[in-house]
């Protein structure tokens, strides 16, 4: 590569001043929503998307790593599915990305861990496991992650809203126990955040997450 070309030159530019334009570039408002049909690979859409991202992101591997890193630490990215085909999501993005940009993740949005029912009549609740795999997951991967979204929906709802029936202060509060014990496990949190697109959460239950440190907020 030549000496004068623009690749060099922008790296004889501070790391600060870099971010500074990888921020620029690469960060947009809305978050970037990753879906997956069954069957199929992970896809995105991004609304908004500069079109100056992949011209960046291929110029050579130091541009390419740091763009990357800032691109992951810099967004927020959506992994909520209600459809078919959604079980694995993170699991799947995080192979996706690999290990390097999953350190580097800070912000995600996922489902609320459905529950399944209750064992044994105890009133021990069972959680899907995908919902707890995501949590597993995102603890030994995300080691940057400092904000993490749940978004609950009508397949996920149940005991949690007024629209969801009523399964049991004791079933639903041991779940929401076992989702937090769980979340207690990604080190680098320090912002969890709640919002019901299927109705109003039960206020026993807005009081136990508000309990745990979470924040309610209102569906955008």
């Amino acid at each position: 590569m030549s000496a004068c070309s623009p690749a060099v030159g922008f790296l004889s530019l501070p790391i600060e001043l870099r971010n500074e334009i990888y921020r620029y570039v690469l960060v947009v408002a809305q978050p970037l929503y990753l879906f997956r049909e069954a069957g199929s690979c992970v896809e995105s859409f991004t609304p908004g998307r500069p079109a100056r991202w992949p011209a960046l992101l291929s110029t050579n591997r130091l541009i390419h790593s740091e763009a990357s890193a800032a691109l992951y630490r810099m967004n927020k990215f959506n992994l909520v599915g209600i459809t078919r085909g959604q079980g694995g999501l993170v699991r799947s993005f995080l192979d996706c990305i690999g290990a390097a940009n999953a350190a580097a993740v800070s912000h995600l949005c996922i489902n609320f861990p459905a529950v399944n029912g209750a064992a044994g009549g105890q009133g021990k609740a069972i959680l899907r496991e995908d919902g707890l795999n995501d949590l597993r997951d995102l603890g030994e991967d995300c080691i940057s992650l400092a904000t993490l979204e749940f978004f609950i929906h009508r397949g996920n709802s149940r005991g949690i809203t007024n629209t969801s029936g009523d399964d049991g202060v004791q079933l639903v509060q041991d779940a929401l126990s076992q989702i937090n014990e769980q979340i207690n496990t990604i080190l680098s949190l320090n912002r969890v955040i709640v919002r019901s697109y299927h109705g109003s959460i039960c206020p026993s239950v807005m009081e136990r997450m508000r309990k745990f440190g979470w924040v309610i907020s209102p569906a955008t």
